[in-house]
């Protein structure tokens, strides 16, 4: 049968809601003997019959697709081509935001791509299409189930013609059930060669090389469908000649290239006079500050606080060291507030700085508020258990924090998540032999 007419069954709705389930609390199903794969085309958004969640991990190009679709909205609706305008909203900027209405939802985002002057009256009318972009960027439960609530409800009044959600693939509720939801597939075979191909070059010695040596590579070859870490596993072994062991080491060196001022994809070192170990230093302080207070966006004078607490320098010396963290290019400056360039590496940063704390009092923290059913760490952990080196203690600590967690509510299952963490465990370290 072919994909698309499934779209309009409702037993395709009711198997997506089933496989929501299972995947939250698969201990409720007795087996799964059967998984069917339905692959839709890549214009799934235009001939959807109704609003979309798409998912998928860290690093599968979910801002990518997002703002891909929306830019080619703004051309056929600037040419005259089509009738529905696109509106994008990256929402983890709405993480602090009092919402009571769609005005609220899209306030300030009207008019970003230069199809209107930038009020939202000029919406009225128009066939709407709107993109709500990371919905896992917002840590507070509540803030999401408001966001979707107003997206919901704009969409039944007739506000949008279509809401397009993003999140990453563990968010899941009831109360995103009006959704249809589809994951984003990975690189092909093909596109990876393309890609490997338009990095290292057709035929050259060093594109032979690191084909031989991914191939010998398990752990890495199943991260190059993951078009984020497909391309930092390359621009990596560009610069460096080698591969790095795993996707947590993987960070660590693009991470140390990265503030040492080169330019990977140009291969360029750029002139830099504070090195890469001050310059992580500083940005994991941030990182881990940003990351607990649950949000993205930060202010330049957060960067400058975490520089004054790393090193003693003076006023001077500090900007000259905070234009250079933001040349390299691990943070992005908009005019209102900073990020870092991808919410990968502010999880990478947080757990590489309670990688280096003795006490253990931030991870512990973490660890306790994942298991009692706060996804926002989930990464972190991932990056954690990876940067650990020692699968016994990891596996002993996991055991011993989950006995102490109290269930945000009765849905979570402390002792599911643990199982899950202790899935990462042996993904890192497939020779380890203790409990799964």
């Amino acid at each position: 049968m072919d994909s698309v007419p499934r779209l309009a069954d409702p037993s395709y709705r009711l198997a997506s809601t089933l496989t929501d389930f299972y995947d939250v609390v698969p201990s409720f199903f007795s087996r799964r003997d059967e998984i069917t794969r339905i692959d839709f085309p890549k214009e799934l958004i235009e001939i959807a019959p109704t609003s979309v969640l798409i998912t998928g991990a860290a690093g599968f190009g979910k801002t990518s697709f997002c703002k891909w679709h929306a830019l080619a909205d703004a051309e056929r609706y600037r040419t005259g081509r089509s009738d529905i305008l696109p509106v994008y909203v990256p929402v983890h900027k709405l993480s602090g935001s009092e919402l009571r209405s769609f005005d609220d939802l899209v306030a300030n985002q009207i008019g970003v791509s230069a199809l209107l002057a930038g009020t939202d009256e000029e919406i009225q009318g128009k066939r709407v299409r709107l993109y709500l972009d990371g919905l896992d960027e917002v840590a507070d439960q509540s803030q999401r189930k408001r966001i979707a609530s107003i997206a919901e409800e704009a969409s039944k009044n007739g506000r949008v013609s279509q809401v397009v959600m993003t999140a990453r693939d563990y968010i899941y509720g009831t109360w995103l059930t009006w959704l249809l939801r589809f994951g984003l597939k990975g690189f092909s075979e093909g596109q990876i060669v393309q890609l490997v191909d338009k990095w290292l070059g057709i035929g050259t010695v060093e594109n032979y090389r690191f084909r031989r040596e991914i191939g010998a590579s398990e752990s890495l070859s199943a991260l190059m469908p993951t078009p984020l870490l497909a391309t930092l596993i390359v621009l990596v072994f560009r610069q460096t000649g080698r591969l790095p062991e795993n996707e947590a080491r993987l960070y660590d060196i693009f991470t140390d290239l990265m503030s040492e001022g080169w330019n990977l994809a140009k291969r360029i070192l750029k002139l830099s006079k504070y090195g890469s170990q001050v310059k992580t230093g500083v940005l994991r302080r941030l990182a881990v500050k940003v990351h607990e207070s649950q949000r993205r966006q930060f202010q330049i004078q957060d960067l400058t606080e975490a520089a004054e607490r790393c090193v003693h320098l003076d006023g001077a010396a500090i900007q000259e060291l905070i234009q250079e963290i933001v040349h390299d290019g691990l943070i992005v400056e908009s005019p209102t507030s900073c990020e870092f360039s991808h919410l990968s590496f502010q999880e990478y940063l947080t757990a590489k700085h309670y990688h280096g704390d003795p006490t253990q009092k931030g991870v512990n923290r973490a660890l306790k508020a994942y298991l009692a059913g706060d996804d926002w760490w989930y990464q972190v952990l991932r990056f954690y258990i990876g940067l650990s080196g020692s699968p016994e203690e990891i596996d002993r600590w996991l055991a011993v924090q989950e006995d102490r967690v109290t269930p945000l509510n009765e849905d979570v299952n402390p002792h599911e998540r643990s199982r899950e963490l202790i899935g990462i465990l042996h993904e890192f370290y497939p020779q380890f032999k203790g409990f799964l």
